[in-house]
């Protein structure tokens, strides 16, 4: 209670100092004057619309078709994906769908820095003549409300789709676009869009002391951001903002100075992650190519550079190819040869059982099964080299499978679950959303592995979906073993077989009761909500399972 009043205090500090910062800022300063006349000069009513337009619908993906208005820790995001072009609707809504609100905030805080400098580029009066609307004889996308509502929001959802269709593997999020902007940005206004990136993580910072104003940290074992980083989506986005950037810049006969280009491309790459360039190993293990990632972020740097401030000259004495041609086809070239694994991976067809199996739990068009060491059916219509190394064909945990939708993914690990126990599977579709909670109870066995069950429930559906395999405790008492084994009807039983090999079973005993299971008196104890079973013979006791 004292750490939630203090939350809140500090966030209604946090807004009160921000806005008379701000306040006093534009007080000692006649700067926004000037700054608000620049953009009524190209936007309109100096506000970029299309940016706007973009973030509202974005959040509203978000919020009503991935049900984030109803659960906003907790969105639906398997039916989004871009799991393959036979599953269209994943294809389309992956690019604006998101995995988590800090996947959502993350992207929609960069595009609300770097979006208006791309619409400011763009510009609503083409001619920079602010409050002048385009004549009846001039082209229909010259209007301003046109470039602001239609084309620069258009081109935003073009980027979305070309970003989700050829991304490697089932990516989700509006990272693509992102990177779309700050390409589109960087190659015009190099200097302001370094600052912008300066200005994100102010906006981030902010937020997150908006959002949780008070934080707890300890030791954790998790895998490197990297790890999730779409690298290939990001560098498609960023390389389409690139070209489009070049072509406005080559229309409108402008350059940026060469040094201050190269340098915001650098910092720009570097900065946003394009140098991560990595492969999985299988088994939650990876491989980064750091070095390489660098020298690709500098190669790229001096290739955009030199294609912005080419010259229409030939490139070499009676060649018929120009300078900035060259420099064009060559990203052009790049792009082919990012998009072309991207067709591959996406090429894909899973082929899954539509009834489910007696120990699975169907909702809709989902199966949902546990199971340990789970083969991934996904088949790609290409085995082209590489491709199996997208996916990890074998793992353990929850998975959730669709036949109609052309997916198939371990949802929550094997280990996931057992740290926490419980799971909530979130799976839906267009309108609709339901959960399905995965339960494991478990046993851990003196020197031996643990033993467990877990099941599946929706409404009232119940599903044993896995039992593990008995496990024998690491010690004898009186030449007599003990093993534990998961039960639908009694949770867990133990059995004890004598030296003659006769065996004896019985239910494990509830708390503060025992049972006597061949000649040996297990006893049941409570500590600290921790249940724990003891064996006593001939008055030695010894602890030889607790619950997990």
């Amino acid at each position: 209670m004292e750490t939630e009043l203090l939350s809140y205090a500090f966030s209604g500090l946090l807004v009160i100092v921000f806005f008379i910062s701000i306040a006093l800022a534009f007080r000692f300063s006649d700067g926004h004057v000037r700054l608000r006349k620049r953009l009524k000069s190209r936007l309109i009513y100096g506000l970029p619309v299309g940016s706007m337009i973009t973030i509202v619908t974005v959040l509203a993906v978000y919020l009503f078709l991935q049900g984030g208005i109803h659960d906003w820790d907790n969105p639906v995001v398997h039916p989004f994906r871009s799991w393959s072009y036979f599953y269209p609707t994943g294809t389309v809504a992956s690019g604006f769908a998101h995995g988590s609100p800090s996947h959502l905030t993350s992207n929609l805080t960069t595009t609300l820095i770097l979006a208006p400098i791309a619409e400011y580029i763009w510009g609503h009066y083409p001619d920079g003549q602010g409050g002048t609307n385009a004549s009846r004889d001039q082209p229909w996308y010259r209007y301003p409300i046109i470039r602001a509502c239609v084309l620069f929001p258009g081109a935003a959802f073009v980027i979305a789709v070309l970003t989700g269709a050829f991304s490697l593997g089932s990516v989700i999020g509006f990272s693509g676009v992102v990177f779309a902007f700050g390409g589109f940005a960087v190659v015009y206004y190099p200097i302001i869009t370094v600052v912008g990136l300066l200005v994100v993580g102010v906006v981030r910072t902010i937020l997150d002391g908006l959002v949780e104003p008070i934080s707890f940290a300890g030791v954790t074992s998790t895998l490197p951001g990297w790890t999730s980083t779409a690298v290939q989506g990001h560098g498609l986005g960023f390389l389409i903002g690139v070209l489009l950037g070049i072509t406005l810049l080559y229309h409108r006969n402008k350059r940026p100075r060469i040094f201050e280009l190269f340098v915001a491309l650098l910092i720009y790459g570097l900065t946003r992650g394009l140098w991560q360039i990595y492969r999985p190993l299988g088994g939650n293990e990876f491989v980064l190519y750091r070095a390489l990632g660098v020298s690709v972020v500098l190669i790229g740097a001096v290739l955009v550079t030199a294609t912005v401030v080419a010259s229409k000259r030939p490139l070499f004495e009676g060649s018929s190819v120009t300078q900035r041609e060259a420099g064009v086809i060559s990203l052009v070239a790049i792009l082919a040869f990012l998009i072309g694994p991207g067709i591959v991976t996406n090429l894909v067809i899973i082929d899954y059982h539509d009834e489910p199996a007696d120990d699975e739990l169907a909702v809709e068009d989902y199966i949902i099964g546990y199971d340990e060491n789970a083969e991934n059916p996904t088949e790609f219509v290409f085995d082209a080299p590489g491709t199996d190394e997208t996916i990890e064909r074998t793992s353990s945990g929850v998975y959730v499978a669709s036949d109609q939708r052309q997916l198939w993914i371990m949802d929550t690990s094997q280990n996931q679950l057992r740290s926490t126990g419980t799971a909530d599977i979130q799976i839906g579709g267009i309108g609709w959303r339901e959960t399905v909670t995965a339960e494991r109870d478990g046993l851990q066995v003196l020197g031996a592995q643990s033993v467990y069950a877990v099941e599946l429930r929706h409404d009232d559906q119940l599903v044993t979906a896995y039992e593990s395999n008995a496990s024998t405790a690491n010690i004898r008492i009186d030449n007599r073993s003990i093993s534990f084994a998961p039960d639908i009807d009694d949770r867990f039983t133990i059995t004890v077989e004598g030296s003659d090999g006769v065996e004896e079973t019985a239910s494990i005993p509830s708390v503060n009761e025992s049972v006597e299971i061949g000649g040996i008196m297990f006893r049941a104890s409570e500590t600290n909500g921790t249940k724990f079973i003891s064996a006593e013979r001939d008055g030695t006791v010894t602890t030889v399972a607790q619950e997990e």
